[in-house]
């Protein structure tokens, strides 16, 4: 009976033991090779809140949907995750994420637009992690300054025609990179109501303005843009191989191509976009990445402190600094060394021309009938682009 109860007493002790060194954990999903940007913030968390954060890494853009997934099926899901603005209203309505109270005081830290795409009816569900908006690489040992003009770019393009070379290349066929060309010629998406939302009955894809981009961007990729960049799985890759071999002098691209532009040793600045024939900018799509907390989380309130903790200034810098992708932290942007650094600061500045992409879901609809749109466009150059962008808005409200 003694040996009993000794041996009871040790198995207690050790539960016991065992229960006070188990530490809470938070899983939080970064994006694919960006983890170490998330690091020293989540090293100097842990040993603050005596806690576990556990970063893993995976595509940005595949990672609502797999939370939607495991979320389904009742598996284990992350405490966070990254959300892109435009995917906010079918997280929320899907009932995959949660509102972050915490914002309501900390969103000040935050340059308004990064925020305004995340909140819906006065509450905010992300904390935002990075902003986006396409800019101009270009090879500083062909130009030495970004180009201001369309028409300047263009001439550049015939001109390295004669050595069979490209000028301003970019994956123009795609909506998402050709959206400015219309945009500055007065083309939009959806109307806005008066209460802010997006009237998806209004669309201004078939309006002047967007008859004037659709057909400079048709001309333009027809004659200055190789075949094989508009390819629909590697375009992309061989955009980025042009530019890095020299092929193309500049390329319409986002800063998630940094890290790689800055490693293939290639002699690279970055500009805003080019201004069109009406003297408007062209304005591109803003975008902004969020980390959002999972609906289903345990650990919710410390989600929440890890994510603001990770978003001070000094994270903030080293995430700038090992992902090339600039939070919009205000002070981190005041920083004299961001001031001064060329690439935030061109990124910066065209991402204050740029316009938020719908959060709404007929947005799947716009890119599939534009991507068809715009093919067709630039395939035949006699097509008439009034009815082939009458086509595709029937074919969105359809």
């Amino acid at each position: 009976m003694k040996n009993l109860t000794v041996l009871s007493a040790a198995l207690l002790g050790f539960a016991f033991c065992g229960t006070a060194v188990a530490k809470t954990s938070i899983t939080v999903w970064e994006d694919l090779n960006k983890a170490s940007s998330l690091e020293q913030a989540a090293k100097d968390f842990e040993k603050e809140y005596d806690c576990k954060v556990v970063l893993v890494e995976k595509d940005s853009i595949k990672q609502f949907k797999e939370v939607q997934k495991l979320s389904k099926n009742g598996m284990s899901l992350p405490d966070a995750f990254i959300l892109i603005s435009n995917k906010v209203n079918e997280a929320i309505n899907k009932k995959v994420i949660s509102d972050i109270s915490v914002m309501n005081t900390e969103k000040t830290k935050f340059l308004p637009a990064s925020v305004t795409p995340f909140t819906v009816n006065n509450k905010t569900y992300a904390i935002p992690r990075s902003i986006e908006s396409l800019v101009i690489f270009y090879n500083k040992d062909i130009i030495k300054e970004p180009i201001d003009t369309m028409a300047g770019y263009e001439a550049l393009a015939k001109e390295r025609q004669k050595q069979g070379k490209y000028g301003l290349i970019g994956k123009l066929d795609n909506l998402y990179y050709s959206y400015g060309f219309l945009s500055a010629y007065g083309s939009y998406i959806f109307g806005i109501n008066t209460d802010g939302t997006y009237n998806t009955d209004d669309i201004g894809l078939n309006n002047d303005g967007a008859i004037k981009g659709t057909k400079l961007v048709a001309d333009y990729t027809r004659n200055y843009i190789p075949k094989t960049a508009l390819d629909e799985k590697n375009g992309l890759n061989v955009i980025d191989d042009m530019f890095i071999s020299g092929q193309a002098a500049a390329v319409i691209n986002g800063p998630w191509v940094l890290n790689k532009y800055k490693q293939s040793g290639q002699n690279f600045a970055v500009g805003t976009l080019p201004k069109l024939s009406n003297g408007m900018r062209i304005a591109p799509f803003f975008g902004v990445k969020g980390y959002a907390i999972t609906k289903k989380s345990k650990n919710k309130d410390l989600a929440e402190k890890f994510l603001v903790y990770a978003s001070q200034p000094r994270y903030a810098m080293i995430r700038y600094q090992k992902s090339a992708e600039l939070p919009p932290v205000k002070e981190l942007l005041a920083n004299p060394l961001i001031i001064q650094d060329d690439i935030a600061t061109a990124i910066s500045n065209q991402a204050a021309n740029a316009i938020n992409m719908p959060s709404v879901p007929e947005m799947e609809d716009v890119w599939e009938c534009m991507e068809e749109a715009l093919d067709e466009a630039i395939a035949n150059e006699k097509a008439d682009i009034k009815a082939i962008l009458d086509k595709a808005v029937k074919d969105i409200k359809d």
